[in-house]
């Protein structure tokens, strides 16, 4: 006769509040031969009983081991459903969080554009001005602004800086602070004690800006990736320079070249 590998079966759980619950699930025997059982819920909370070979059996009575094994089972159902619980707020948040900023921002490639205009414009004044206040030797090449996926800026060893265009939404307070940090990169291309010892010198409140952008902005890096799935703007992430300097020029309309010239006099 040929063994049973798997069944359906509809599952009676005893949650911690005393109440049972029906769910329909599956009891699969695994060919490996482990000593214990598995068990997942997915996220319609039907779950997957994964049996050793040596517990086979419990295919043809698997309340028997739901009732031998109730705690755990419980233990699992309750944390899986708190899991999906979890994820699905979550989700309803993010997408309230994009709905509201397409009603704000209206957003497409023309609006990417006209903020990397507003970004460039205020970053290079502040490179420039920290540049000299900071005594630095190494010469600023370039500045660029760009649509990162999870970076708010960048510094190469050549003295090019690289921004995000999503930095210009941030508070002022933080837009300086990123640009010290990149700037102390010309300092030191890494993350020592001595950077931030640097850093913290021109920039002492550093630490309030620094927990701003990671929890408090974090979220516009999902938003723009959705929008992007979603064909509201088609740049892709470090893929083009929306605005740069090169050779004291800025990379976008006339009137913006006659300004950049006048700061690099």
């Amino acid at each position: 006769m040929k063994q049973l590998k798997s069944c359906e079966v509809t599952l009676v759980i005893r949650e911690s509040k005393g109440d049972s619950v029906h769910t329909n699930g599956r009891f699969v025997v695994n060919p490996r031969r482990k000593l214990s059982f598995g068990l997942r819920f997915d996220e319609s909370m039907s779950p997957t009983v994964i049996l050793p070979v040596s517990m086979c059996f419990y295919l043809k009575k698997p309340q028997a081991l739901v009732d031998r094994y109730s705690e755990f089972f419980t233990d699992v159902y309750e944390k899986s459903r708190r899991k999906f619980r979890l994820a699905s707020e979550k989700r309803n948040k993010t997408e309230q969080l994009i709905n509201d900023f397409i009603m704000e921002h209206c957003p497409s490639d023309a609006w990417l554009r006209k903020l990397a205009r507003e970004t460039i414009e205020e970053m290079v004044d502040l490179c420039v001005y920290y540049h000299r206040v900071m005594g630095l030797k190494k010469e600023l090449n370039s500045v660029a602004v760009k649509l990162m996926k999870s970076r708010w800026g960048s510094c190469s060893s050549d003295g090019a800086l690289s921004f995000n265009c999503l930095s210009a939404l941030l508070p002022q307070s933080c837009r300086r602070y990123l640009v010290i940090h990149e700037l102390c990169h010309l300092f030191e291309m890494n993350h020592s004690s001595r950077f931030w010892a640097l850093v913290a010198r021109f920039c002492p409140d550093y630490k309030k800006s620094r927990i701003l952008m990671r929890a408090g902005y974090a979220h516009l890096f999902v938003i723009m990736d959705e929008l992007r799935k979603r064909n509201f703007i088609t740049y892709g992430f470090g893929s083009k320079i929306l605005a740069s300097t090169k050779d004291n020029v800025l990379c976008m309309s006339p009137e913006c070249n006659e300004k950049w010239k006048r700061r690099a006099e």
